[in-house]
């Protein structure tokens, strides 16, 4: 009886010392699970960072493209008008003279 005793207190031993073990095991996994969640947010908000980054410079790139062309629309339409101005300034001058002296 007393070899049964001693066997089953070896067993419980045994079952403590795995379950303790189990226990180390998972804090350790535990806490390189962490390390790894925390670097993969890292590298994700790395990512996404980059990707904002590039949006910006995409949508500055065009806004810059747009602005560029509206001045030069705006300036061909400027040196359009200065040159039917300084085409009809003589006519118009003329006119005025007319309506004037009328």
């Amino acid at each position: 009886m007393n070899a049964i005793i001693t066997k089953l207190n070896e067993i419980e031993e045994k079952a403590e010392m795995i379950l303790r073990d189990a226990g180390e095991r998972k804090d350790a996994l535990s806490v390189q699970l962490e390390e790894q969640k925390r670097e993969i947010d890292a590298a994700y908000d790395r990512k996404e960072a980059e990707a904002v980054q590039r949006l910006e410079e995409q949508l500055t790139a065009g806004a810059k493209q747009k602005l560029e062309e509206l001045r030069k629309q705006e300036k061909e339409a400027a040196d359009a008008l200065m040159l039917k101005f300084s085409v009809e300034k003589e006519q118009l001058a003329e006119q005025i003279m007319q309506r004037v002296i009328q």
